[in-house]
């Protein structure tokens, strides 16, 4: 097992995952103002699909372990990107001050 190409594989399986969740987060804020917002949709989940299964493909044909890094840091790059850009709750139906 080479550790370069390990690390290589970590890094790329974060932005591969950063690009993707990117890309739907734009997508999402994009479709009220789509003439076609169902072909945005698919265009846009067509190519941030096609995009990742390429680059899996690869690292699939080249070692599996380097697929399974790659897996692993786009988990966990989803996660980060999920928790920074979570809306903002306005529910004040929790407030320390609400005694109803």
């Amino acid at each position: 097992m080479n550790w370069t190409m390990l690390t290589i594989s970590f890094f790329l399986g974060g932005v591969l995952s950063y690009v993707y969740f990117i890309g739907l987060w734009i997508t999402v804020n994009l479709i009220s103002n789509a003439k076609h917002p169902n072909a945005l949709i698919m265009v846009s989940f067509m190519i941030r699909s096609i995009l990742l299964l390429i680059c899996l493909t690869v690292l699939f044909w080249y070692m599996t372990y380097y697929a399974f890094a790659s897996i692993i840091s786009f988990v966990i790059v989803r996660q980060w990107v999920m928790i920074k850009h979570r809306p903002v709750s306005t529910n004040n139906t929790f407030r320390k001050d609400n005694h109803a």
